[in-house]
C-alpha cells in the first residue's frame, strides 16, 4: 500500500481543533478512539455507511439530535471521553470494557439488521460511550458557531489531504 501524503499536516490540523479541550494530539488511524494514557485521539477518514447510519439513528432516538457533521461529532465524541473520564466510577469503566470485549463476537452472530442495531445501541449506551456522546451533543448544541468553524477547518484540511492523495470524489 502506498504511503499517504500530507498525513503530518492533517494530523496537525485536527490536533489544532482538539487542543483547546486538553487533547495532546490527534492522528489519523484506523478508527475513532481516545487513549486516556497519553490523552490523544485517533480519527479515521470515513466510517462505514452502516456505522454512520446507526449512530445517527442513535443520536436522533436518544437525544433528538440530527447530526449535520458526522466527522465533527465523532471528533467531539472522542473529546467527550477525555472530558468525562474522571466523572465515571471504576465499576462503570470496568463494566464498559468487559462488555466491549464481547461486542465484536455478538455482532458476528447477529441474525439480522435489527439484531445488529440492538447490539450497536448496547455499545452506544455503555456508561463511558453514553457519557462521551452526551458531552459531544451538549457541546455541539451549546457551541454551534464554534462547531460550524470546526467543520469548515476540518473540511479544508481533509480536502487538502484528499487532493494530495489523488482522491477526487
Amino acid at each position: 500500500m502506498a504511503k499517504l501524503k500530507g498525513r503530518k499536516k492533517l494530523n496537525k490540523a485536527i490536533t489544532e481543533l482538539v487542543k483547546p479541550f486538553g487533547i495532546s494530539k490527534a492522528k489519523l488511524g484506523t478508527e475513532f478512539a481516545y487513549f486516556f494514557t497519553d490523552e490523544h485521539i485517533e480519527f479515521q477518514m470515513t466510517c462505514g455507511e452502516w456505522t454512520d447510519k446507526v449512530f445517527d439513528e442513535f443520536l436522533l432516538e436518544y437525544f433528538g439530535f440530527v447530526n449535520p457533521y458526522p466527522f465533527v461529532i465523532s471528533i467531539l465524541h472522542e473529546v467527550g471521553h477525555h472530558m468525562t473520564f474522571d466523572d465515571l466510577a471504576d465499576n462503570e469503566i470496568n463494566f464498559s470494557y468487559r462488555v466491549k470485549t464481547r461486542i465484536p463476537k455478538k455482532l458476528q452472530k447477529a441474525k439480522d439488521i435489527e439484531d445488529k442495531k440492538e447490539i450497536e445501541f448496547e455499545y452506544f449506551t455503555l456508561p463511558d460511550e453514553l457519557a462521551a456522546t452526551t458531552w459531544a451533543v451538549d457541546y455541539f448544541t451549546t457551541h454551534r458557531e464554534e462547531c460550524d468553524k470546526m467543520y469548515k477547518k476540518a473540511c479544508k484540511a481533509l480536502c487538502k489531504f484528499y487532493k494530495k492523495n489523488g482522491v477526487t470524489e
